[in-house]
């Protein structure tokens, strides 16, 4: 008898302003007195502040971030070297370096270089000053062209960059600066991201490098949190941006992991990229990554909205190899769907909305290999979610789709409120679902052209 589906303080604007942020910075970084700075790598320095800047780190090389992946719970360069080794080598510059920039005059306090920072960011890009030629003393404005403005934006950046690093400098051992240097913190980590995207990619990896090597200093502080969440912020934003593309969700994906086990603590904003990149993964039939994300949401954070979505979608993930018990509801012609009508037959699943261009496009094959296997052999059931019902009834006339189709006729229960769908958290159409005669699911990211090698040579 089948069973039916039960249904049943940091300035608060500035970090708004930077990374929509939650909180206000913890304590400085790696507690006060600490003996080292942490390791955060410049990725340039400006020529006027070179050795000051020498004093951090030396520049690394070509740490390009294709994708992080985890080793056993490390994040790697795409190069292979750890953030960990990175930090270690950057640990022997020499001493000669240490002492020379520790004799250099160091007159601008860590307030003195924020307001340079705010400046640079809130003067107009496209005007600058310059001494008049022939009135010593004076300035006049010159406006650049869209070329110039470019480039003077990326020079202003490179100057917070430089800057930013002074700050931490200056202000790691000092814990009424903390605010100073968390600020410094997340605005080296935006101007990183920003410079990405302007075409600097080795960005990427010193932006993993300043995440682990913050995080290694103190888990639990403000800086350790934000320039991880930066991170993760930089490989959703490439996810997005490259949304066809398997690597970059996959990649989205790790990291929402890693910063999900380094901050329970960040409920909200693990919860929500774990629930993100499951879906992304889930949509592109990475179903292996998605699975990963939506076992570590529902564990973790189980209190969320977005842990009953998790545990719709797992438990359409771990359907394969078992039977397939809870299925069926109304058609869209009065009918009913019950899976004791359909035993002793492969059966397909189809869900599809009139308006997915995905399930137009596959309409040819799918049909194709429907007909190879007869009537006899195969019996299909669509699971639609129009909202429309004259839109759905259409289609069906229009393209012949002589099987029937679980629809509801309330309209709160259509679309993606469709109790079947909703249930196994099936957001995305098409997807195709392949059962064995003998009632196990053989597949829930099946393709149209691939449905006889799922099946037994009997069931073909």
């Amino acid at each position: 008898m089948t069973r039916p589906i039960h249904w049943t303080s940091w300035r608060t604007e500035v970090r708004i302003a930077l990374l929509g942020c939650l909180a206000v910075g913890l304590c400085t970084l790696g507690g006060c007195g600490s003996s080292e700075p942490p390791r955060i790598h410049a990725a340039r320095e400006s020529d006027e502040n070179q050795n000051r800047s020498a004093t951090l780190n030396r520049v690394s090389e070509n740490p390009v971030l294709v994708s992080p992946v985890e080793m056993e719970g490390v994040v790697t360069l795409a190069d292979g070297q750890t953030a960990q080794e990175a930090m270690e080598t950057a640990n022997t510059e020499s001493s000669e370096i240490q002492q020379t920039a520790a004799t250099q005059e160091n007159v601008a306090t860590a307030e003195m270089l924020m307001e340079q920072i705010v400046e640079l960011r809130s003067s107009a890009g496209n005007v600058v000053r310059q001494p008049k030629a022939d009135a010593p003393g004076e300035f006049e404005e010159v406006q650049l062209t869209p070329e110039q403005a470019q480039q003077e934006h990326l020079r202003r950046q490179h100057l917070i960059l430089d800057l930013s690093m002074q700050i931490i400098a200056k202000t790691f051992r000092d814990a009424e600066q903390v605010d100073l240097f968390n600020n410094a913190v997340v605005t080296l980590g935006e101007t990183r991201m920003q410079l990405y995207f302007a075409g600097d990619r080795e960005q990427a990896g010193l932006m993993q490098q300043d995440a682990d090597a913050l995080f290694k200093q103190d888990p639990t502080s403000f800086a350790a949190t934000e320039s991880t969440y930066k991170l993760l912020q930089l490989t959703q934003t490439l996810a997005q941006q490259n949304h066809q593309d398997g690597k970059w969700a996959t990649a989205f994906a790790r990291q929402a992991r890693v910063f999900a086990e380094r901050f329970p603590q960040e409920t909200s904003r693990a919860a929500v990229s774990l629930a993100t990149s499951g879906r992304m993964c889930d949509d592109l039939g990475q179903t292996d990554e998605a699975r990963l994300c939506y076992e570590l949401l529902s564990a973790r954070f189980p209190s969320t909205p977005f842990a009953a979505q998790g545990e719709a979608v797992l438990r359409r993930l771990t359907l394969v190899g078992q039977p397939l018990v809870e299925f069926g509801g109304p058609t869209n012609v009065g009918g009913h769907v019950d899976l004791k009508h359909y035993a002793g037959k492969p059966l397909l699943i189809v869900y599809w909305a009139s308006t997915s261009g995905e399930f137009v496009d596959d309409l040819p094959q799918l049909k194709s290999s429907i007909a190879a296997f007869g009537e006899e052999n195969l019996n299909v059931v669509g699971v639609n979610l129009d909202t429309d019902q004259n839109a759905l009834d259409r289609f069906v006339d229009a393209h012949d789709l002589n099987w029937p189709q679980i629809f509801y006729a309330e309209p709160e229960l259509r679309g993606g409120q469709n109790l079947v769908a909703a249930y196994y958290g099936v957001t995305h159409t098409p997807q195709y679902w392949l059962i064995g005669a003998d009632g196990v699911v053989r597949s829930v990211a099946a393709e149209p052209s691939m449905f006889s090698q799922l099946l037994t040579p009997v069931e073909r």
